[in-house]
Protein backbone atom coordinates (compact mmCIF):
# COMPACT_ATOMS: atom_id res chain seq x y z
CA UNK A 1 0.00 0.00 0.00
CA UNK A 2 3.06 2.04 0.52
CA UNK A 3 4.75 1.63 -2.76
CA UNK A 4 1.27 2.03 -4.53
CA UNK A 5 0.94 5.55 -2.41
CA UNK A 6 4.27 6.78 -3.96
CA UNK A 7 3.47 5.61 -6.99
CA UNK A 8 -0.24 6.91 -7.53
CA UNK A 9 0.58 10.00 -5.77
CA UNK A 10 3.70 10.85 -7.56
CA UNK A 11 1.84 10.55 -11.38
CA UNK A 12 -1.16 12.60 -9.99
CA UNK A 13 1.44 15.74 -8.90
CA UNK A 14 3.86 15.23 -11.75
CA UNK A 15 0.54 15.45 -14.87
CA UNK A 16 -2.31 16.35 -12.92
CA UNK A 17 -5.48 15.28 -14.85
CA UNK A 18 -8.40 18.13 -15.98
CA UNK A 19 -11.23 18.32 -13.38
CA UNK A 20 -9.40 15.95 -11.07
CA UNK A 21 -8.07 17.63 -7.65
CA UNK A 22 -4.25 16.84 -6.81
CA UNK A 23 -5.32 16.09 -3.57
CA UNK A 24 -6.79 12.70 -4.72
CA UNK A 25 -3.62 11.45 -5.01
CA UNK A 26 -3.35 10.87 -1.15
CA UNK A 27 -6.85 10.69 -0.65
CA UNK A 28 -7.67 7.50 -2.96
CA UNK A 29 -4.81 5.54 -1.55
CA UNK A 30 -5.83 6.31 2.19
CA UNK A 31 -9.49 5.13 1.88
CA UNK A 32 -8.39 2.09 0.12
CA UNK A 33 -5.96 1.32 2.67
CA UNK A 34 -8.71 1.80 5.27
CA UNK A 35 -11.37 -0.07 2.96
CA UNK A 36 -8.58 -2.87 3.04
CA UNK A 37 -8.24 -3.09 6.39
CA UNK A 38 -11.37 -3.09 7.20
CA UNK A 39 -12.56 -5.99 4.75
CA UNK A 40 -9.49 -8.14 6.46
CA UNK A 41 -11.12 -7.25 10.12
CA UNK A 42 -14.55 -8.51 8.93
CA UNK A 43 -13.00 -11.39 7.32
CA UNK A 44 -10.84 -12.45 10.17
CA UNK A 45 -14.14 -12.00 12.96
CA UNK A 46 -16.53 -14.15 10.77
CA UNK A 47 -13.64 -16.90 10.28
CA UNK A 48 -12.76 -16.62 13.63
CA UNK A 49 -16.24 -16.88 15.06
CA UNK A 50 -16.43 -20.50 12.39
CA UNK A 51 -13.17 -22.20 14.06
CA UNK A 52 -14.25 -21.35 17.58
CA UNK A 53 -17.83 -22.60 16.64
CA UNK A 54 -16.69 -25.97 14.94
CA UNK A 55 -13.91 -25.92 17.95
CA UNK A 56 -16.75 -26.26 20.57
CA UNK A 57 -19.04 -28.53 18.79
CA UNK A 58 -16.13 -31.17 18.56
CA UNK A 59 -15.53 -30.65 21.96
CA UNK A 60 -19.28 -31.38 23.36
CA UNK A 61 -20.75 -34.45 24.06
CA UNK A 62 -22.20 -36.71 20.84
CA UNK A 63 -25.38 -37.94 21.81
CA UNK A 64 -28.03 -40.30 19.30
CA UNK A 65 -31.80 -39.76 19.70
CA UNK A 66 -33.58 -42.83 19.86
CA UNK A 67 -36.81 -42.37 18.27
CA UNK A 68 -37.36 -39.83 15.13
CA UNK A 69 -41.27 -39.04 16.37
CA UNK A 70 -42.61 -35.91 17.80
CA UNK A 71 -40.76 -36.13 20.97
CA UNK A 72 -37.46 -37.25 19.34
CA UNK A 73 -37.86 -33.81 17.49
CA UNK A 74 -38.29 -31.74 20.47
CA UNK A 75 -35.79 -33.32 22.28
CA UNK A 76 -33.06 -32.61 19.49
CA UNK A 77 -34.60 -28.85 19.33
CA UNK A 78 -33.62 -28.36 22.65
CA UNK A 79 -30.48 -30.08 22.78
CA UNK A 80 -29.53 -27.87 20.04
CA UNK A 81 -30.71 -24.73 21.81
CA UNK A 82 -28.93 -25.35 24.71
CA UNK A 83 -25.78 -25.94 23.11
CA UNK A 84 -24.49 -28.73 25.61
CA UNK A 85 -24.88 -31.71 23.05
CA UNK A 86 -23.96 -32.62 19.55
CA UNK A 87 -26.97 -34.67 18.51
CA UNK A 88 -25.19 -36.90 15.73
CA UNK A 89 -28.55 -38.57 14.05
CA UNK A 90 -31.83 -40.35 15.14
CA UNK A 91 -32.25 -44.30 15.82
CA UNK A 92 -35.63 -45.76 14.55
CA UNK A 93 -36.86 -48.90 13.69
CA UNK A 94 -39.42 -47.53 11.09
CA UNK A 95 -37.61 -48.73 7.84
CA UNK A 96 -39.38 -45.78 5.29
CA UNK A 97 -37.20 -43.59 7.94
CA UNK A 98 -33.57 -44.55 7.40
CA UNK A 99 -31.16 -42.31 5.28
CA UNK A 100 -33.97 -39.51 5.42
CA UNK A 101 -33.43 -36.58 7.56
CA UNK A 102 -35.44 -34.52 9.98
CA UNK A 103 -34.73 -30.86 10.67
CA UNK A 104 -31.45 -31.93 8.91
CA UNK A 105 -30.63 -34.81 10.78
CA UNK A 106 -30.03 -38.09 9.64
CA UNK A 107 -32.00 -40.94 10.69
CA UNK A 108 -30.34 -44.35 10.97
CA UNK A 109 -30.94 -47.87 11.37
CA UNK A 110 -30.15 -49.18 15.22
CA UNK A 111 -28.43 -51.74 13.44
CA UNK A 112 -25.65 -48.97 12.16
CA UNK A 113 -25.39 -47.63 16.43
CA UNK A 114 -21.91 -50.01 16.44
CA UNK A 115 -20.57 -48.49 13.45
CA UNK A 116 -21.66 -44.82 14.15
CA UNK A 117 -19.76 -45.15 17.81
CA UNK A 118 -16.67 -46.38 16.18
CA UNK A 119 -16.28 -43.30 13.87
CA UNK A 120 -17.74 -41.02 16.61
CA UNK A 121 -17.28 -41.71 20.18
CA UNK A 122 -21.01 -41.74 21.13
CA UNK A 123 -20.92 -40.44 24.77
CA UNK A 124 -24.82 -41.40 25.51
CA UNK A 125 -28.20 -42.89 23.62
CA UNK A 126 -31.48 -41.10 24.60
CA UNK A 127 -34.58 -42.49 24.33
CA UNK A 128 -37.30 -40.51 22.96
CA UNK A 129 -40.29 -43.32 22.26
CA UNK A 130 -42.06 -42.59 25.75
CA UNK A 131 -44.97 -44.62 24.45
CA UNK A 132 -43.23 -47.58 24.14
CA UNK A 133 -44.65 -50.72 26.29
CA UNK A 134 -42.27 -51.55 28.98
CA UNK A 135 -41.24 -55.00 27.62
CA UNK A 136 -40.20 -53.58 24.47
CA UNK A 137 -38.31 -50.81 26.29
CA UNK A 138 -36.56 -53.34 28.07
CA UNK A 139 -36.02 -55.10 24.19
CA UNK A 140 -34.37 -51.91 23.01
CA UNK A 141 -32.07 -50.91 26.67
CA UNK A 142 -30.96 -55.03 26.34
CA UNK A 143 -29.70 -54.54 22.94
CA UNK A 144 -28.08 -51.06 23.31
CA UNK A 145 -26.17 -52.60 26.74
CA UNK A 146 -23.64 -54.47 24.34
CA UNK A 147 -22.59 -50.74 22.95
CA UNK A 148 -21.38 -49.88 26.07
CA UNK A 149 -22.56 -46.52 26.19
CA UNK A 150 -24.46 -45.07 28.85
CA UNK A 151 -28.17 -44.54 28.20
CA UNK A 152 -30.93 -41.95 29.02
CA UNK A 153 -34.54 -42.24 28.57
CA UNK A 154 -37.59 -39.75 28.96
CA UNK A 155 -40.50 -40.73 31.26
CA UNK A 156 -43.67 -42.10 30.18
CA UNK A 157 -46.54 -40.45 27.72
CA UNK A 158 -48.23 -39.62 30.53
CA UNK A 159 -45.80 -37.95 32.50
CA UNK A 160 -44.92 -35.34 29.68
CA UNK A 161 -48.16 -35.23 28.98
CA UNK A 162 -48.32 -31.49 30.25
CA UNK A 163 -45.47 -30.19 28.08
CA UNK A 164 -43.05 -30.04 25.38
CA UNK A 165 -40.09 -32.40 26.03
CA UNK A 166 -36.57 -30.88 26.81
CA UNK A 167 -33.45 -31.56 28.00
CA UNK A 168 -34.25 -31.44 31.42
CA UNK A 169 -36.82 -34.15 31.14
CA UNK A 170 -34.10 -36.72 31.04
CA UNK A 171 -33.39 -38.77 33.46
CA UNK A 172 -30.78 -41.64 34.13
CA UNK A 173 -31.84 -45.24 33.80
CA UNK A 174 -33.75 -46.97 36.96
CA UNK A 175 -34.70 -50.32 38.31
CA UNK A 176 -38.30 -50.29 36.62
CA UNK A 177 -36.58 -49.22 33.18
CA UNK A 178 -35.18 -53.11 33.51
CA UNK A 179 -38.47 -54.92 34.07
CA UNK A 180 -40.07 -56.98 31.37
CA UNK A 181 -43.81 -56.08 33.06
CA UNK A 182 -45.39 -52.59 34.30
CA UNK A 183 -44.45 -52.48 37.69
CA UNK A 184 -47.39 -53.55 40.69
CA UNK A 185 -48.19 -50.08 42.38
CA UNK A 186 -48.83 -51.31 46.09
CA UNK A 187 -52.61 -51.33 47.24
CA UNK A 188 -51.99 -49.01 50.45
CA UNK A 189 -54.87 -49.98 52.25
CA UNK A 190 -53.55 -53.31 52.61
CA UNK A 191 -50.02 -51.66 53.40
CA UNK A 192 -52.06 -49.26 56.11
CA UNK A 193 -53.98 -52.00 57.77
CA UNK A 194 -51.83 -53.56 60.14
CA UNK A 195 -49.15 -50.52 60.53
CA UNK A 196 -51.44 -47.14 60.34
CA UNK A 197 -52.12 -46.31 64.43
CA UNK A 198 -50.79 -49.63 65.57
CA UNK A 199 -47.82 -50.62 67.52
CA UNK A 200 -45.13 -52.33 64.65
CA UNK A 201 -41.87 -54.28 65.96
CA UNK A 202 -39.18 -54.78 63.39
CA UNK A 203 -36.27 -57.05 64.58
CA UNK A 204 -32.97 -56.91 62.75
CA UNK A 205 -34.24 -53.13 62.58
CA UNK A 206 -30.15 -51.92 61.29
CA UNK A 207 -29.90 -54.67 58.96
CA UNK A 208 -29.95 -54.36 55.14
CA UNK A 209 -33.57 -55.81 54.62
CA UNK A 210 -34.66 -54.60 58.01
CA UNK A 211 -33.57 -50.60 57.82
CA UNK A 212 -35.59 -50.47 54.59
CA UNK A 213 -38.76 -52.25 56.45
CA UNK A 214 -38.43 -49.52 59.05
CA UNK A 215 -38.30 -46.86 56.45
CA UNK A 216 -41.01 -48.14 54.43
CA UNK A 217 -43.38 -48.77 58.20
CA UNK A 218 -42.03 -44.92 59.04
CA UNK A 219 -44.26 -43.46 56.08
CA UNK A 220 -47.40 -45.62 56.77
CA UNK A 221 -47.32 -43.70 60.34
CA UNK A 222 -47.71 -46.33 62.99
CA UNK A 223 -48.71 -45.50 66.49
CA UNK A 224 -44.95 -46.34 68.23
CA UNK A 225 -41.93 -48.26 66.23
CA UNK A 226 -40.30 -50.66 68.27
CA UNK A 227 -36.49 -51.36 66.54
CA UNK A 228 -34.93 -54.60 67.88
CA UNK A 229 -30.83 -54.39 66.85
CA UNK A 230 -28.27 -56.37 68.22
CA UNK A 231 -25.68 -54.03 66.48
CA UNK A 232 -24.90 -50.67 68.51
CA UNK A 233 -23.85 -48.68 65.13
CA UNK A 234 -26.46 -49.90 63.32
CA UNK A 235 -29.49 -48.92 65.37
CA UNK A 236 -28.03 -45.97 65.77
CA UNK A 237 -27.56 -45.02 62.02
CA UNK A 238 -31.65 -46.63 61.78
CA UNK A 239 -32.53 -43.38 64.44
CA UNK A 240 -30.84 -40.68 63.48
CA UNK A 241 -31.92 -41.38 59.62
CA UNK A 242 -35.74 -41.41 61.09
CA UNK A 243 -34.86 -38.69 63.71
CA UNK A 244 -33.77 -36.45 60.27
CA UNK A 245 -36.76 -37.03 58.62
CA UNK A 246 -39.71 -36.58 61.69
CA UNK A 247 -41.80 -34.08 62.38
CA UNK A 248 -44.32 -33.51 65.40
CA UNK A 249 -46.60 -35.70 63.73
CA UNK A 250 -44.09 -38.61 63.57
CA UNK A 251 -44.37 -41.79 65.54
CA UNK A 252 -42.71 -42.48 68.56
CA UNK A 253 -39.59 -44.66 68.01
CA UNK A 254 -38.73 -47.17 71.08
CA UNK A 255 -34.95 -48.60 70.57
CA UNK A 256 -34.33 -51.93 72.04
CA UNK A 257 -30.59 -53.29 71.94
CA UNK A 258 -31.31 -56.93 72.66
CA UNK A 259 -30.65 -60.11 71.13
CA UNK A 260 -33.72 -62.40 69.66
CA UNK A 261 -31.88 -65.06 71.21
CA UNK A 262 -32.10 -64.24 74.45
CA UNK A 263 -36.17 -65.59 74.98
CA UNK A 264 -36.68 -63.77 78.42
CA UNK A 265 -35.92 -60.21 76.46
CA UNK A 266 -38.07 -60.76 73.68
CA UNK A 267 -40.99 -61.93 75.91
CA UNK A 268 -40.44 -58.88 78.13
CA UNK A 269 -40.23 -56.35 75.29
CA UNK A 270 -43.39 -57.92 73.59
CA UNK A 271 -45.41 -57.89 76.82
CA UNK A 272 -44.40 -54.42 77.77
CA UNK A 273 -45.06 -53.17 74.14
CA UNK A 274 -47.98 -55.07 72.79
CA UNK A 275 -46.98 -54.67 69.04
CA UNK A 276 -49.93 -54.84 66.90
CA UNK A 277 -47.80 -56.60 64.22
CA UNK A 278 -44.09 -57.96 64.00
CA UNK A 279 -41.55 -57.92 61.58
CA UNK A 280 -38.89 -60.56 61.61
CA UNK A 281 -35.80 -59.47 59.93
CA UNK A 282 -33.16 -60.71 62.43
CA UNK A 283 -30.74 -63.42 60.79
CA UNK A 284 -27.68 -64.10 59.56
CA UNK A 285 -28.20 -64.41 55.65
CA UNK A 286 -24.71 -64.50 54.19
CA UNK A 287 -24.12 -67.88 53.01
CA UNK A 288 -20.40 -68.54 53.12
CA UNK A 289 -20.19 -67.00 56.62
CA UNK A 290 -22.93 -69.02 57.75
CA UNK A 291 -21.42 -72.28 56.48
CA UNK A 292 -18.25 -71.67 57.96
CA UNK A 293 -20.23 -71.16 61.51
CA UNK A 294 -23.18 -73.10 61.04
CA UNK A 295 -24.42 -73.71 64.44
CA UNK A 296 -24.23 -70.27 64.95
CA UNK A 297 -26.26 -69.57 61.70
CA UNK A 298 -28.66 -72.41 62.85
CA UNK A 299 -29.43 -71.05 66.44
CA UNK A 300 -29.71 -67.39 65.28
CA UNK A 301 -31.96 -67.90 62.49
CA UNK A 302 -34.33 -71.15 64.16
CA UNK A 303 -34.19 -70.35 68.08
CA UNK A 304 -34.28 -66.47 67.02
CA UNK A 305 -37.49 -67.19 65.11
CA UNK A 306 -39.16 -69.17 67.79
CA UNK A 307 -38.49 -66.61 70.61
CA UNK A 308 -40.32 -64.25 68.44
CA UNK A 309 -43.33 -66.27 67.59
CA UNK A 310 -43.70 -67.45 71.34
CA UNK A 311 -43.43 -64.22 72.44
CA UNK A 312 -46.02 -63.08 70.30
CA UNK A 313 -48.21 -65.89 70.58
CA UNK A 314 -47.92 -65.29 74.66
CA UNK A 315 -49.14 -61.74 74.31
CA UNK A 316 -51.97 -62.60 71.66
CA UNK A 317 -50.08 -60.69 68.58
CA UNK A 318 -51.39 -62.59 65.90
CA UNK A 319 -49.58 -60.61 63.37
CA UNK A 320 -46.22 -62.16 62.77
CA UNK A 321 -44.51 -61.71 59.28
CA UNK A 322 -41.14 -63.54 58.74
CA UNK A 323 -38.85 -62.18 56.03
CA UNK A 324 -37.61 -65.39 54.40
CA UNK A 325 -35.60 -66.13 51.00
CA UNK A 326 -35.61 -67.71 47.78
CA UNK A 327 -32.73 -70.11 49.12
CA UNK A 328 -35.54 -71.43 51.42
CA UNK A 329 -37.27 -73.21 48.38
CA UNK A 330 -34.59 -75.86 47.98
CA UNK A 331 -32.27 -75.42 50.56
CA UNK A 332 -28.90 -76.67 49.30
CA UNK A 333 -26.98 -74.61 52.23
CA UNK A 334 -27.55 -74.48 55.79
CA UNK A 335 -28.77 -70.53 55.22
CA UNK A 336 -31.05 -72.17 53.09
CA UNK A 337 -31.79 -75.19 55.15
CA UNK A 338 -31.96 -72.56 59.06
CA UNK A 339 -34.96 -70.12 57.01
CA UNK A 340 -36.86 -73.04 55.93
CA UNK A 341 -37.34 -74.46 59.54
CA UNK A 342 -37.80 -70.96 60.26
CA UNK A 343 -40.42 -70.84 57.62
CA UNK A 344 -42.03 -74.28 59.11
CA UNK A 345 -41.98 -73.00 62.67
CA UNK A 346 -43.96 -69.99 62.07
CA UNK A 347 -46.60 -72.22 59.62
CA UNK A 348 -46.92 -74.86 62.54
CA UNK A 349 -47.54 -71.64 65.07
CA UNK A 350 -50.25 -70.15 62.73
CA UNK A 351 -51.91 -73.35 62.16
CA UNK A 352 -52.64 -74.04 65.72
Amino acid sequence: MGIYAIIYSAVFTAYGFPLVPRTIGILQPLLLLISLALIRLLASQLLSEQIQTAATQASLPIVLIYGAGNSGQQLAASLKAKGESRVLGFLDDNTSLHKARIAGIPVYSPQELQTLNQQNQITDVLLAVPSLSRSRRNAIIKALSHSRIAVRTLPSLTDLATGKVSESDLRELDIEDLLGREPVAPIQELLKANITGKNVLVTGAGGSIGSELVRQIWLLAPKNLILVELNELALYSINEELISTADINSPSVILALENVLDKASMLRLVKTHKPHTIFHAAAYKHVPLVEANAMTGLRNNILGTLNIIEAAHSSQCNNVVLISTDKAVRPTNIMGASKRLAEIAVQSFANH
